[in-house]
């Protein structure tokens, strides 16, 4: 799948209202618009906070690769901040 960030993130809010989608995920209602018209992109923290609360695989919504669910047991936040980081690091030569 060749799409943007921004596009994996419309997708990942599907047809709940931005405002409402925002307030579930903890992040503000202007961020998320923002991102999701390809503005600027998620912190770490944010990028956090959706694939924890919405199950999502971080290489795909980072990078589109794998499987947009995560698939698997969920992890803990030390180990989920790390992969962030990492998958960050390797593609974007700087972490979030």
């Amino acid at each position: 799948m060749n799409t943007t960030l921004a596009q994996r993130l419309r997708l990942v809010r599907g047809k709940t209202p931005q405002a409402e989608f925002a307030g579930k995920v903890g992040i503000h209602k202007s961020s998320w618009g923002r991102y999701e018209r390809g503005e600027g992109e998620p912190v770490g923290s944010d990028l956090i906070k959706i694939c924890s609360v919405c199950d999502i695989n971080p290489q795909w919504l980072l990078l589109g690769q794998g499987l947009m669910p995560q698939r698997m047991p969920a992890l803990p936040r030390a180990a989920l901040d790390l992969l962030l980081c990492c998958t960050y690091f390797c593609t974007k030569g700087s972490p979030p």
